[in-house]
C-alpha cells in the first residue's frame, strides 16, 4: 500500500482543499448574486453553526481521538486490532448519529428557540431546515472517522477528495437551483451523501465487519475523548454564541459574518497542517522528535498565519467588491461584509 510522505499530503491539501475552497467560493459568490444577505442565508448559517455544537464537534473528534491508537496498531503489525478499532468506532458513530438525528428531529422546534434574537418567521425557517439536513446528521460523524481510517493509513488525498466532492455538489447544486429557497440545505446532504459512500467504497474492508464497540482495544482508543470533545465543542460553542448574538441584529448579519470568515480563514484552510500532522507524529518514535516537528509546525504556521493576516487586512474591500458585489448583493451588503472582515481578522 502506497503510503503518502508529510510534505506529499500537504501538497494533496493544497490541491484538492484548494479546490475545495474555490468550489466553496464559487457557491457564495452565485448565492450572494442570487438573494443577497437574506432571511434565507441567516437561516443557513443559523442551522450550521447549531450542527457545529451537535454534530460536527464529535465528528471532529473522531477525525482524530482515535488515529494515533490506529497508526500504533498498523505500524506494529498489529492488523486485527487495526480492524477492531475501525469497526468498534464506525458502530460507535452510527448508532449515536441515529439518535441524535432522531432527537434533531423530534425537537427541531425547540433547537430553533436558541437563536433568540430571531423574529418569529425566522425562527420557524430555522425549524422547518432541520430535516433537510437529516442526512448531515446521520452521515457525518461515520464520514470523517473514515478519513481518519485513511489518514491513520497515510492515505490523505482520498479524505481531501471527498471535502472537495461535497463542495463540487453543492457547488453544482447552487449553479442549477439557485432560486430554490432550500438549496442550500438539501445540495449539503447531498454532497455528505455523495462522500460517504465515496469514503465507504475505500475504507469498507475495514468497518464493515462491525466489531464490538465495547472491547478493551476500542475503549483504550478513545481514553482521550473527553478532554478534546470539550476542547473541539469549545470552538464550534463559540462560533454558535457569536451567531446568537449576531441574531439580534438585522436580517443579513448572521450572512454578513459567515461571509467575512469564509474569506478570512481561505487561505490557511487550504494548506490544512493538522490533518496530517497527528499521523506523521503519531509515528514518531520518541518525544524528542514529537516535539522537534511541532515546533517546526507552529513556525510554519506563525508564518502563514501572519501572510494571511497582512493580505485580508489589506485587500478586504476590493476582494469583496470583486467577488460578491453583483446581482442582488448590494453596495450596501459588500461594506458590511468587509466591515465584518476588519473585526474577525
Amino acid at each position: 500500500m502506497f503510503q503518502e510522505s508529510f510534505l506529499r499530503s500537504i501538497g494533496s491539501s493544497v490541491v484538492w482543499k484548494g479546490l475545495d475552497r474555490v468550489a466553496g467560493l464559487l457557491k457564495h459568490i452565485i448565492i450572494a448574486a442570487a438573494v443577497g444577505l437574506s432571511a434565507q442565508l441567516d437561516v443557513f448559517y443559523m442551522v450550521t453553526a447549531l450542527l457545529g455544537v451537535l454534530v460536527f464537534s464529535w465528528a471532529s473528534l473522531m477525525d482524530v481521538v482515535a488515529v494515533p491508537s490506529m497508526v500504533r496498531a498498523w505500524k506494529e503489525g498489529r492488523k486485527e486490532d487495526f480492524g477492531q478499532i475501525a469497526s468498534g468506532l464506525f458502530v460507535i458513530t452510527i448508532m449515536a448519529s441515529l439518535f441524535l438525528g432522531a432527537s434533531l428531529y423530534f425537537f427541531r422546534d425547540e433547537l430553533a428557540m436558541v437563536a433568540v434574537g430571531f423574529e418569529p418567521n425566522r425562527k420557524k425557517l430555522l425549524a422547518e431546515a432541520i430535516p433537510w439536513l437529516l442526512p448531515v446528521v446521520f452521515l457525518y460523524v461515520p464520514l470523517r472517522l473514515m478519513s481518519a481510517i485513511l489518514r491513520a493509513l497515510r492515505q490523505f488525498a482520498p479524505a481531501y477528495k471527498s471535502e472537495f466532492s461535497i463542495a463540487l455538489i453543492v457547488l453544482v447544486c447552487v449553479s442549477l437551483f439557485k432560486y430554490d429557497p432550500h438549496v442550500l440545505l438539501w445540495s449539503f446532504s447531498l454532497g455528505v451523501v455523495g462522500a460517504f459512500f465515496y469514503l465507504f467504497s475505500k475504507t469498507w474492508k475495514y468497518v464493515i465487519s462491525f466489531e464490538n464497540p465495547f472491547s478493551a482495544v476500542v475503549r483504550q482508543s478513545l481514553i482521550l475523548a473527553p478532554g478534546l470533545l470539550v476542547l473541539q465543542g469549545a470552538q464550534y460553542v463559540y462560533v454558535l454564541t457569536e451567531r446568537i448574538f449576531v441574531s439580534f441584529m438585522p436580517t443579513g448579519a448572521v450572512s454578513a459574518l459567515a461571509f467575512a470568515m469564509t474569506l478570512t480563514t481561505l487561505l490557511p484552510s487550504i494548506v490544512a497542517l493538522s490533518g496530517s500532522f497527528i499521523t506523521i507524529i503519531a509515528a514518531s518514535p520518541d518525544a524528542k522528535a514529537r516535539s522537534s516537528k511541532l515546533n517546526d509546525l507552529i513556525s510554519m504556521a506563525i508564518l502563514m498565519g501572519l501572510g494571511a493576516t497582512c493580505l485580508m487586512l489589506s485587500a478586504r474591500e476590493p476582494l469583496v467588491d470583486l467577488l460578491l458585489k453583483r446581482g442582488a448583493f448590494t453596495v450596501e451588503n459588500a461594506q458590511s461584509v468587509a466591515s465584518t472582515m476588519k473585526d474577525s481578522v
